[in-house]
């Protein structure tokens, strides 16, 4: 018997980013994290509903990395301008 595991549907846009992003995912019940490129989190929160947006306009331009947990987990990389 095998069971096969379900993908995280999930998107970040715009990629870059200069003041808001848009995260949308069919999780209900996931958390997404930021994190810049030392490893350092610079920002967690729940997500509650299949679209969230997030104020980015306090965070320096650079690379950052996300990671989206619930079920299953999903990583990628955002650009800040």
């Amino acid at each position: 018997i095998s069971i096969a595991e379900e993908e995280i549907e999930f998107s970040v846009y715009p990629n870059p980013a200069t003041e808001v992003i848009t995260v949308k995912t069919d999780l209900t019940d996931g958390i997404f994290e930021l994190y810049d490129m030392t490893g350092r989190r610079v920002m967690r929160f729940a997500i509650l509903n299949a679209t969230t947006r997030v104020d980015v306009s306090d965070l320096a331009s650079g690379t950052y990395y996300y990671r989206v947990t619930g079920a299953h987990q999903k990583d990628g990389k955002l650009f800040i301008e």
